[in-house]
Parts: C-alpha cells; sequence; structure tokens
C-alpha cells in the first residue's frame, strides 16, 4: 500500500509541478494518509529534522542499523519544523488504533499554543480516521465530556489540566489513557527552568499508572533553547538520558540587524530611573505623557507601522501604555491605528482577536507579554521589539526566532532602553548605565558565544511536593503514607526526598490541618 500510494504521489507531483519525495526513505515510513496530505500541502520534502525523527522512532539509526527505539529530544530554532517532526512518526504508529483509548498526549505551556498546535495537527490529520481533542479551559464542556465517554486519537493539553483530568475523571482515566504510546513535551525549555516542569514531571508519572500493560509511553521534548541537552535527556527519561536520541535542526544562518535605542535626559529619562527592582527599570512604566514613552512610540510608528512586528515589554502594565503611545502618534499622522495588546491577563476574546489580527495580510504590531513568545503561529514577523532589558540569553533568542522565518530574510531586533545611571552618585556601581551593560551582555553571549544558560532545577521543592501530595490525596481518596511516598518519591518525580523529610512533610501538613491522618494508617 505504502509502495503504490508513494508511485502515485511521485506520479502527481511530476504533473503538478512539485518534486517527488525520494523513494525508500523516511517518507515511505509514514502512514498513506500523511504521505497524502504532505502531498496536498505541496511539500517538496521533508526536513532534515523530520526525516532523522521519522527514522529515529521506528528506530533506525544514520547508518541503517535499528537499536532500540528511544525517546526523542527535538532541537531546532522557531519554525524549523520541530512540530511535524514529532507528529508525523507519532501519528504514522497510532494510525491504526486510533479508536479505544487517546493514544498520543501533547502538552503544551499555553492555551494559545494548544489552540495553535491543534488546528496543526488536524491539517496533518485529515486524510486520516484520527480525532483531534484539546482540553483546557477555555474548551467547553460538551466537548471534554465526548472525549471522556469515547477516548480516542490525539489529546492536547496544558499542565493544570492535565492535573484537573487526574483529580476530577479518575474512574476514567484507565480507559481513556489505557493505550497511550506517546507523550510529546513542546517548549521544553519552558518547563526546564521552573517549578512547573517538576509539576508536569509529576503528572506524567501518576498517569503512567493508568496506562495498560506497564507499558511507558515514549516520550518526545521539542525546544528551541536548551542550554543543556543532557539536562533535558535527563527531563524525558530520568532512568536511562543516555538512551535519549538527540535531533538537531542545523538551520539556515540569518543576517541579524540590530540597533539599541537608549535614551537619556533629553528624552526625559531622569523621571524613568529606577527606584528599585526591574519593574522600575522598564521605560515605559511612567504616565503616559512620559517623554520617554512617547519617543518609544514615536519610533515603534515611524519604523514597524508598514510591516508585521512583535514588541515585547518585561512588565504586563507597560504593554498598554506604549500600545496607546503607539496609537496616538497613528492618530496624530493620520495613520490607522494598527499597535495592538497581547498578555495573558486579557479575556480570552481579545487574545484571540489579536491573535486573529496578526495572521491576516495586513501590517499589524501586537504589544505583548511572553504569551507571542513561544510557538504560536502568528505567520512571518518582520522585527522584533523589546522594551527594557532582555532578562535571559534564552527568552531573547526564543523572542529574536519570531523574526526573519521566510528564506532569505533578515532577523531584525530594536531595544529600547533608558540611562539608568547616576553620575552624581557616590556609589561606583550606580554611575554605569546597568541596563545598557546587560543588555550588551546578553546579545554578546547570544551573538558570540551562542550560549544559553542551563536549567537549574530546584533539588528539594517542597512546596510543589506539598502540592502534589494534597493533589494525589484528592485523586485517590487517600492511601497510606509509605504508598503515596513510592508513588511521588521513589517512582516519581521528587527522587531526592528520603522518607525521613516525606513523614516531616506529612506530618508539618497535619499540623495545620491540610491532610488528615486516619487510625488505620501507617
Amino acid at each position: 500500500m505504502v509502495g503504490s500510494l508513494a508511485g502515485f504521489l511521485g506520479a502527481a507531483s511530476e504533473r503538478s509541478g512539485v518534486e517527488p519525495f525520494p523513494p525508500a526513505d523516511a517518507f515511505a515510513l509514514l502512514a498513506p494518509g500523511l504521505q497524502r496530505a504532505l502531498w496536498e500541502m505541496k511539500w517538496k520534502d521533508l526536513r532534515p529534522i523530520q526525516r532523522e525523527a521519522i527514522l529515529a522512532w521506528n528506530g533506525v539509526d544514520d547508518t541503517g542499523r535499528k537499536p532500540v527505539p528511544a525517546d526523542l529530544l527535538i532541537m531546532a530554532q522557531t519554525a524549523g519544523g520541530k512540530t511535524e517532526a514529532a507528529f508525523l512518526p507519532v501519528l504514522s504508529q497510532i494510525a491504526a488504533e486510533a479508536e479505544g483509548s487517546v493514544r498520543a498526549l501533547y502538552v503544551g505551556p499555553l492555551k494559545a499554543l494548544i489552540n495553535d498546535q491543534f488546528e496543526r495537527v488536524e491539517l496533518l490529520c485529515r486524510h486520516m480516521d484520527m480525532p483531534v481533542h484539546r482540553w483546557h479551559g477555555d474548551v467547553g464542556a460538551d466537548a471534554k465530556s465526548s472525549l471522556v465517554a469515547s477516548p480516542s486519537g490525539v489529546l492536547l493539553i496544558t499542565p493544570e489540566s492535565l492535573e484537573s483530568l487526574l483529580i476530577n475523571r479518575t474512574p476514567r482515566l484507565g480507559a481513556m489513557f489505557g493505550g497511550l504510546r506517546a507523550v510529546v513535551i513542546d517548549e521544553l525549555h519552558a518547563f526546564l527552568e521552573s517549578e512547573r516542569g517538576l509539576h508536569l514531571a509529576s503528572l506524567l508519572s501518576r498517569l503512567g499508572r493508568y496506562v495498560g500493560g506497564g507499558v511507558r509511553p515514549r516520550r518526545v521534548g521539542l525546544s528551541a533553547t536548551i542550554g543543556d541537552p543532557m539536562a533535558a535527556a535527563r527531563y524525558l527519561c530520568a532512568d536511562a538520558p543516555e538512551t535519549v536520541r538527540m535531533i538537531e535542526g542545523k538551520g539556515e544562518q540569518k543576517e541579524l540587524l540590530v540597533r539599541v535605542h537608549w535614551y537619556g535626559e533629553e528624552a526625559g529619562a531622569s523621571g524613568l530611573r529606577p527606584e528599585h527592582g526591574p519593574e522600575a527599570r522598564d521605560p515605559a512604566c511612567d504616565p503616559e505623557d512620559d517623554p520617554t514613552v512617547r519617543a518609544i512610540g514615536a519610533d515603534l510608528v515611524t519604523h514597524m507601522h508598514a510591516s508585521t512586528n512583535l514588541v515585547f515589554a518585561n512588565a504586563k502594565g507597560r504593554i498598554e501604555i506604549l500600545a496607546d503611545a503607539a496609537n496616538a502618534v497613528c492618530r496624530e499622522r493620520g495613520l490607522e491605528e494598527r499597535f495592538h495588546v497581547h498578555h495573558g491577563s486579557l479575556s480570552r476574546v481579545l487574545r484571540e482577536d489579536v491573535e486573529r489580527e496578526m495572521k491576516e495580510p495586513s501590517p499589524d504590531t501586537a504589544i505583548c507579554s511572553s504569551t507571542l513568545e513561544m510557538g504560536i503561529d502568528i505567520g512571518s514577523v518582520r522585527t522584533v521589539g523589546q522594551v527594557g532589558t532582555p532578562w535571559s540569553v534564552a527568552s531573547l533568542k526564543q523572542r529574536l526566532g519570531r523574526s526573519g522565518r521566510r528564506d532569505g530574510e533578515s532577523r531584525r531586533l530594536r531595544v529600547y532602553l533608558t540611562d539608568d545611571s547616576e553620575p552624581e552618585s557616590e556609589n561606583p556601581e550606580k554611575r554605569l548605565p546597568l541596563d545598557l551593560l546587560q543588555a550588551v551582555a546578553v546579545m554578546e553571549l547570544m551573538l558570540t558565544d551562542r550560549w544559553v544558560e542551563p536549567p537549574s532545577p530546584s533539588r528539594l521543592d517542597l512546596s510543589t511536593l506539598t502540592q502534589q501530595v494534597v493533589s494525589g490525596i484528592a485523586e485517590t481518596g487517600g492511601m497510606r503514607a509509605a504508598e503515596l511516598h513510592e508513588r511521588l518519591c521513589v517512582a516519581g518525580a521528587f527522587r531526592g526526598v528520603s522518607a525521613a523529610v516525606f513523614a516531616r512533610v506529612l506530618r508539618s501538613l497535619g499540623t495545620r490541618d491540610v491532610v488528615e491522618q486516619t487510625r488505620q494508617a501507617s
């Protein structure tokens, strides 16, 4: 069937002017429905990371040998084809068993990312009998009930919604996930860098108890900014990180155009000097009539009004001030107001309106928080703006990756900073423009050394452990302390927590009436 369809696709490609896929290659390992979908999408070839991922998932290495199939870590720049590199082999594996259980689980850090990837996976599955579902706070109760009643296909979910499933749908979990084959974790770096990663690792461990036959679903991690690949491998497969297959896309070497705007006394920056902390150091934090805010707004209009762009600010409250300032300049110049606001505190309707606007052919600019930093596809972005000091190399690299996605197109970065120095101070440190120095250092590390901060996960995160204790008890209705320790700390994500420490945590929670020990418990 594969051979005959591949031949048909090759002949059809010649008629349509699209180059056929090479025979007997990774493409031949894909399910026929996926082959047809790629042909209709006019793909000329698979990208190298997609080809390598398909072969690796099927247990084939570059030499043609067949080692034991392993978990995958796929690292490539934004728009490098990571999503398809993960789903093409996974969907092909589960193509013949779509019904009867959720077969593939995709975990993403943001609802907006879930929505975006849902559309991409549906597009791949359009010629397969493969249902695609999503589950988060904005999904209706009817859709969720339908999945619970008839679990199947692919489920895209956030960690928080996954925990809600564990607690609120416990009797149905065996039926829902008994045949789970694969787990895809998108934007893996976002989980490695915070307690949220430990939380997700614990949830996946708990979910594994409901998979039938003791079979551990294989995992795929996706990211554009991994500072320590071995740390990511340990996250994906704690028992055997050395077995994780690492696939790295080289990508096109893009020209980078950078301009740093530094506003001093003449722009009114004296009123923007920080009193303390990063919140006060953002140049957009003062009232709308501040000269520096107005100067930034004017520059945004001058250089971004005629194109599609993303401008990141370090705090939500300043995003709206900047958008107001830019649109005020538009009105003064008789231009259409094209600067929009996007951050996590907006309603779903407003966020989705902005996302739709950004995908339209007309030029628009979103002034946003980190909500648009990760892989939501909003099309081609000409320039990335950063208002305030970039706080990490990883974040700046992730944001910059949104620009210059077309072939041969340069990446463009504009950084807007305020002179935060105090020339008359007796403290030598305060006489230095620290924001400017930090911004230069971050860019130098990114460009010269190609360095990204390695993750530094907490070794003894008792707050997340406490939350998982309460969540685990809510899931099961109660269990013995020794069993709970085994689930969370021996077989689970909290492997650095001894039985003695765990007992102290439980006793502390008991004295505060968070948990209750019954007479039969031990």
